[in-house]
């Protein structure tokens, strides 16, 4: 069962706030306009078309000039279609990415390595500066989802009753936008039990306006009958002592309304 991380109270409701133990890893997206691979025995993320001899020759000129034939046609079709910037991670107890000789690590000499490459396509970014800010949100998700930094959230009523849920929120549930949903989702289910009591008034007053209508009828028949005795009678007096009278029968017993009026007045 996921942990609680943390329980909000809003309009009545208890939102939630819940560790994603079972987040997806941004690789399974299966984006193909955003992702990257790594080659690293602690971060190892695999893309056909996209191996390290491939990479390698992305980043290095030397490397490039070394390589076969066959990989310099995959590089040189790979820059048409892709920006690509080098990819490192600080690797000790876990792993932290961040784009090539850009991360803020504390022992760039032991602990970073040079593992792959980002990739976005020239079709989703234009520009490249686009390109290294699409990069850069790419490997703040697999920060967060490898430092279990994604949450989702369960909404429910006082009396423990589940409203909604949801889950795969990347980031600090404060700042992602998540309790801002999880609001909106309070908000909406509170207009639409607002929505149903209307309704009802609505339709019980119709109800209650169609009854008062018969009932007039009926009480205005029975004052042509008999004027005299019915000409002082309040519909709306009659109407309660009516309801009176059905109560002290049995269930689904009773006169009706003109026989009542006939018989018992």
């Amino acid at each position: 069962m996921s942990k609680v991380v943390e329980s909000i109270e809003y309009k009545g409701y208890i939102i939630n706030v819940k560790e994603d133990e079972f987040s997806q890893n941004p690789n399974e997206w299966a984006d193909e306009n955003w992702f990257l691979v790594g080659f690293h025995r602690d971060f190892t993320v695999e893309r056909e078309g996209f191996g390290v001899d491939v990479c390698r020759a992305l980043v290095s000129k030397d490397e490039y000039k070394a390589a076969d034939e066959s990989i310099k046609e995959r590089v040189r079709k790979i820059k048409k279609q892709y920006h690509f910037f080098g990819l490192e991670a600080y690797i000790h107890s876990g792993v932290v990415l961040a784009l090539s000789h850009e991360g803020n690590f504390p022992d760039r000499k032991w602990d970073v390595s040079q593992l792959g490459c980002v990739f976005i396509a020239k079709k989703e970014d234009k520009t490249r500066k686009k390109a290294r800010q699409s990069a850069a949100s790419l490997i703040e998700a697999w920060n967060d989802y490898l430092g279990g930094n994604v949450y989702g959230y369960e909404i429910e009523s006082k009396d423990g009753e589940q409203i909604d849920s949801c889950w795969d929120f990347y980031g600090d549930y404060r700042d992602n936008g998540m309790l801002n949903e999880a609001k909106k989702v309070v908000d909406d289910h509170l207009e639409a039990i607002r929505k149903q009591v209307e309704n009802k008034k609505y339709k019980d007053a119709k109800i209650q306006n169609e009854m008062l209508e018969n009932n007039k009828t009926t009480l205005l028949k029975c004052v042509s009958m008999n004027p005299i005795h019915y000409r002082a009678i309040k519909l709306t007096d009659a109407i309660s002592r009516y309801s009176d009278y059905l109560k002290s029968c049995e269930i689904g017993k009773g006169k009706s309304f003109e026989d009542w009026l006939l018989t018992e007045i």
